[in-house]
Parts: C-alpha cells; sequence; structure tokens
C-alpha cells in the first residue's frame, strides 16, 4: 500500500510540531511507501521508503506558491494512481484541496483530527473525506459514522523515566505548550502565588514553563505573564524557557517532580502525555483526560481556572512520599504505554487504511 502523507510540518527542531517525524517514520515502517507533502520542511532522517515534499513555506513561498506546489504534488500522485490513499494530519484545509483530485481518482480521503474546536472548515472536510480518525471521541465533536478513535501517538521508548538516581534539586512542576490565552497560564502563576505568598511553603517548588510565543499576540500574552510573575514576587520560583526542539524536550520532563496542564483546548493534550510516559504525576484541567484518568490513588484533575483547587492539588502530590509518586508515575507510564504509544497508533492507522482500500 502506497499512502500520500499532507502535514504541516516536518522538522526535528521544532517545538511544537517535531514529533510528526516520528509519526512519518513508525508510518512509514508499516507501508509500502510514503509520500509526504508538508507546508514546511527542516531537519529530518527519514527511512528509505519516505518522499518528502515541501509547500515551500521554508523557502518563504506565499499563499500563491504554496497552493500550487501542493496541488503539483497531489494530482499527478492521486490521478496516475500512485498512491492508495491520502492521509491528511491535523489540517482540514488541505482535505478540502486534495478532494477534488481524490474524487476524481476515487482514492479515499483519511483526517486525522484532534482538537475540541469544530470550525467550518472542519465541517466540509468531514463531508469530504472517507475516515476521520482521532485520538479520543473529545478531539472529534461532530457526530459522525466516519470517526474512529486511535489514540494519540507517544514515542514511549524516548519519552520514559530516566535511569539512575535523580540529583538532589528543588521540587520541580513543569508546563509545556506555547504561550498562548488557552493556555490559561495565569491559574498556574496564581497556584504558584498561592503556595508561596499566602500558605507560606516551607520549600516552594519551582515553576519551569516550556514553550514558544509565536505571534505578536502571544509574545504580549508572554509579557503580561512575566509582569505578573514580576508584580507576585515570583521570579525566584516561577521561570519561562522558551522554545526547546521537540527531540530535546524528553530531558524536561524527566527532570521534573510534577507536571502541569491548565491548558483549555479541550482534547487529549499531548504534552500531557508526554509527561506521563516519563513516569511523573500530572494535574490537569482538561475534560478530556476524566476517564483516562480515574480510578487513581490521588485526585489529579482539577477545575478549569480554580486556582485553589490547584494549589490544592500541587500540596497533595507535594505531600506524597516518594515511593508513592514514583507508584503513581508508574502507574501513569503504564496507561500511555497501553493505550496512546506510537507503535500502536500506527498499527491502528494501518489497520484503518487497509479497511477503506479495500
Amino acid at each position: 500500500m502506497n499512502v500520500l502523507m499532507i502535514t504541516q510540518k516536518v522538522d526535528l527542531d521544532d517545538d511544537v510540531l517535531g514529533f510528526t517525524h516520528a509519526w512519518v517514520n513508525k508510518l512509514a515502517e508499516r507501508v509500502a511507501w510514503l509520500y509526504v507533502l508538508a507546508l514546511s520542511v527542516g531537519r529530518h532522517e527519514l527511512h528509505d521508503n519516505v518522499t518528502l515534499y515541501s509547500m515551500g513555506k521554508e523557502r518563504g513561498a506565499g499563499r500563491l506558491r504554496r497552493f500550487v506546489n501542493f496541488n503539483r504534488v497531489v494530482a499527478p500522485l492521486v490521478l496516475r494512481r500512485r498512491v492508495d490513499l491520502v492521509f491528511v494530519h491535523m489540517a482540514p484545509l488541505y482535505a478540502i484541496l486534495a478532494a477534488p483530485w481524490t474524487k476524481l481518482a476515487r482514492v479515499p480521503i483519511v483526517l486525522w483530527y484532534a482538537h475540541g474546536y469544530v470550525s467550518r472548515k472542519l465541517r466540509v472536510a468531514h463531508w469530504l473525506v472517507d475516515r476521520v480518525v482521532s485520538s479520543t471521541p473529545e478531539g472529534f465533536r461532530l457526530p459522525s459514522e466516519k470517526l474512529v478513535v486511535v489514540g494519540q501517538g507517544i514515542d514511549t521508548g524516548v519519552f520514559k523515566p530516566v535511569e539512575g538516581p535523580r540529583p538532589k534539586r528543588p521540587f520541580t512542576v513543569l508546563s509545556v505548550g506555547r504561550i498562548s490565552p488557552v493556555k490559561d497560564y495565569e491559574t498556574l502563576i496564581a497556584a504558584a502565588d498561592i503556595l508561596v505568598n499566602r500558605r507560606g511553603a516551607m520549600q516552594p517548588p519551582k515553576f519551569v514553563i516550556v514553550g514558544d510565543a509565536g505571534t505578536p499576540r502571544q509574545r504580549t500574552y508572554r509579557d503580561k505573564l512575566l509582569t505578573q510573575v514580576q508584580e507576585r514576587g515570583l521570579s525566584e520560583f516561577v521561570r519561562f524557557v522558551g522554545s526547546v526542539p521537540h527531540d530535546q524536550i524528553f530531558q524536561y520532563y524527566q527532570m521534573a517532580d510534577l507536571f502541569v496542564s491548565t491548558s483549555q483546548t479541550g482534547s487529549l493534550d499531548k504534552a500531557v502525555l508526554e509527561a506521563m510516559a516519563c513516569g511523573i504525576p500530572v494535574l490537569t484541567c482538561n475534560e478530556a483526560f476524566g476517564d483516562f484518568l480515574s480510578g487513581l490513588s490521588l485526585e489529579l484533575m482539577f477545575g478549569t481556572g480554580a486556582r485553589e483547587e490547584l494549589a490544592n492539588r500541587l500540596l497533595d502530590v507535594l505531600n506524597l512520599g516518594n515511593d508513592d509518586r514514583r507508584s503513581l508515575g508508574s502507574e501513569l507510564r503504564y496507561r500511555v504505554v497501553s493505550e496512546h504509544s506510537l507503535a500502536g497508533l500506527a498499527d491502528k492507522l494501518a489497520t484503518v487504511f487497509r479497511e477503506i482500500t479495500r
């Protein structure tokens, strides 16, 4: 089976989309040939049965040039039946743009989508594609008979607990994600303020925030957060690291004692699963994790924007003994390996591909 995958970026050094590189290689192991068309291409080390194309954004190509490049790749691959299936990763627009060619050639389209937001583009793409795959039911919020839930894809061979004893250091709380209002970092900073200034914790934790502020709006938001940290006297306790390449981010997880996500996307946040895969406890307000985090020894969910509740949950984890914290982390890693490993995702995608091309 030959597959064309259309995605946003293939770049090992990208802090947000770097994971796509591992997806490409793992999927290539399950098909005869994988053609990949990306909006932008950076550093890569792909398997021999992968042909990589770019729409040219990294070379400064404008929208019209990228549209032309898109069709120059998609049209001949589809119309000449050099591919059996088109797999659109994350971007409904690409499914819409590919549909005229796939309909002519009767080549099916599978769309990956995992986000709580439902746009007009998503509605149109859903009507055009043959299957939708998502990490959870919450990741695709349109009623659909086309939906297949396949889990998230976490490379548990890379995201794994650190080997050997950890060096002595302050208790470290980590959060990873782009610096954007939807991530609601104000709630995390407010919880830090409660612990440090209002409750006077004897050994306050250190808060490390990893993520880029890529747009002017996001940079304005980051400046607002930095002002909050300074005004509350938290500069010693809260640190913004900035962008970290995805193939290096596992080191931050491995050195953390707790991961916190205040994100309000409503989908199964990949960063939370990466932290669990590294064997550290997590706290999240994301409703998509409700079932996944049930039945544990400790309540790991808190309400959206609930600062006092988050501070209480932080204290619960801080007060755990090392053995109990490791045991909790081990259980979380087991759940990720069982339900959301990259290998398992690739197997499920290959099964969907085979069924739809019969």
